[in-house]
């Protein structure tokens, strides 16, 4: 059984917080994974609504460096003393957004979490070479890894920065999503999902062959792309027929109950919600 409960995300259900940010509890083979911190604004009022016990967590796994994901960090590591964690490598990167008026907004992790994930010790990192054989964090539950952009339409934003002067574009290189293997297909959890749906449904099935997709939760970044974009990903999982989507953060979810149909059933995602898959 795999469960789902929404930390922090852009919308919240009463008496919870509504951030730009992104964290799930995931709980799988009997173990707890935190996913992502949000910004840190709603993390600790949002666990303690809902009554989670931050030492609980056997796992903390981050999607990527952006700040809307890894801000949080202080207050887990403040009450968790023994999880271990995967960032992926890059994550500690400066970064930067090219606005619409053309100035750079930093984006990239905030400084006391940057140091504190440093300052853990080796003991505690969980290291994968994400080949074949090394993908899972444990038995039915994987890590993409570094997800290669090999689809012609999903390209790297072209507003992410490495440097204030926008002079080396950020492909957001260290994306990564998690699979869960259910009797009834794989579900896929993202945090961003920067290199692309695509990218990363084709990314597990490198890892691990063949599968059904059951479904998907989480941000895709599509609230913004390209119209050509979000045509072509909604053409690929037309074809897949997975049985829902939970978009969430990042997403955008107007278009996917046009683009689907009535066979994938598309669910709102908010901070304070459950989800549960036999």
């Amino acid at each position: 059984m795999l469960k789902i409960f929404t930390i922090v995300d852009n919308v919240a259900m009463p008496g919870y917080i509504a951030e730009h940010g992104y964290s799930l509890q995931i709980e799988f083979g009997g173990f707890k994974i935190l996913f992502d911190t949000g910004q840190g604004g709603a993390f600790a009022s949002n666990v303690a609504k809902a009554g989670i016990r931050p030492d609980d967590f056997d796992f903390l796994l981050l999607s990527h460096g952006h700040y809307d994901h890894t801000g949080g960090l202080p207050y887990f590591f403040e009450n968790n003393s023994h999880a271990r964690f995967f960032v992926p490598e890059g994550a500690e990167i400066a970064r930067f957004r090219r606005k619409d008026d053309g100035s750079m907004k930093p984006i990239d992790m905030p400084e006391v979490s940057r140091r504190l994930l440093i300052g853990l010790p080796d003991s505690r990192r969980l290291r994968f070479d994400f080949s074949r054989q090394n993908c899972h964090l444990f038995p039915g539950a994987g890590i993409t890894g570094p997800v290669p952009r090999n689809t012609d339409f999903e390209p790297c934003e072209e507003y992410f920065f490495k440097d204030l002067n926008a002079t080396e574009n950020d492909p957001v290189a260290d994306d990564i999503s998690l699979w869960f293997e259910t009797d009834t297909g794989i579900i896929i959890v993202c945090g961003c999902c920067h290199s692309g749906v695509v990218n990363t449904i084709e990314r597990i099935r490198f890892l691990i062959g063949d599968f059904r997709l059951r479904g998907i939760v989480g941000g895709m970044h599509l609230s913004a792309a390209p119209k050509s974009k979000i045509e072509k990903t909604m053409q690929y999982l037309q074809i897949l027929q997975p049985d829902f989507i939970i978009p969430a953060h990042c997403t955008g979810s107007a278009f996917f109950s046009d683009c689907l149909g009535s066979q994938t059933q598309i669910i709102k995602s908010a901070a304070g919600k459950s989800f549960i898959f036999k």
